[in-house]
């Protein structure tokens, strides 16, 4: 557990709906970021699921990442303070060490931004077919992104949703980071890494979608929510 509280402390993610909190309530690790939808529809209760499972995953990944190069750095102090071999296991772990830092910095959590970007587009594509029963095509040729095309979709055939600026950059921006992960533009993901938190990935894309829900309620699904409401007939 200590590992778990350490890598929440250092990246924001936990797990999905938990929280740990001190003896005075002050929040240790608090994985409540991830949006649970208070009312009943398949579509969202569905995507907000594969959301906390997808989030929990990336954290078991920076968990298990961070506890093999811990073993590694005990194991060079331990030789070091010569109670184990010599040069040899030495120089394999100089090699190994670094190699460990920069999956835990660079590519475990590009790999965390590239599986979220997957899923923002999966998700859309649910809620555009749920909501007007068929996933819309973008053009060929177009220069517009996945998730800006089916936004735009989503807007254009009446859906009436407004989401904050700073959630749709962010997730726009996981557009860079997965094609430059496809093309080994390593120096470019570090870069853009540097500007944006796991964190804040994961709670932009529950923002984005929990604005979709609250649209959808109040749109497409509106007509159901009245006649629900409507009291028997005598």
């Amino acid at each position: 557990m200590d590992n778990e509280l350490d890598i929440a402390k250092r990246y924001g993610l936990f797990w999905a709906l938990s929280l740990v909190t001190e003896d005075d309530g002050t929040p240790i690790a608090d994985g409540t970021y991830i949006y649970q939808p208070e009312r009943f529809s398949e579509t969202f209760w569905v995507l907000f699921e594969k959301l906390q499972q997808l989030n929990d995953y990336c954290f078991l990944q920076l968990v298990t990442v961070d506890q093999h190069h811990s073993t590694l750095v005990d194991q060079r102090e331990s030789y070091m303070a010569g109670s184990g071999p010599g040069a040899e296991a030495l120089d394999w772990l100089d090699d190994q060490i670094p190699r460990w830092e920069d999956n835990l910095t660079v590519v475990t959590q590009a790999t965390s931004i590239v599986l979220l970007c997957s899923f923002v587009e999966w998700g859309l594509k649910r809620v555009v077919k749920d909501l007007y029963g068929a996933i819309a095509r973008k053009p060929s040729g177009s220069r517009l992104s996945d998730i800006q095309f089916l936004l735009e979709h989503l807007e254009s055939s009446g859906l009436s949703y407004v989401v904050d600026a700073q959630v749709l950059h962010t997730v726009h921006s996981f557009r860079g980071i997965r094609n430059d992960f496809a093309h080994g533009e390593w120096a470019a993901i570090e870069e853009q890494l540097a500007n944006v938190s796991l964190r804040d990935c994961f709670e932009n894309v529950s923002q984005l979608f929990a604005c979709l829900e609250a649209a959808s309620w109040e749109g497409p699904w509106r007509s159901d929510v009245l006649s629900s409401s409507k009291p028997p007939a005598p």
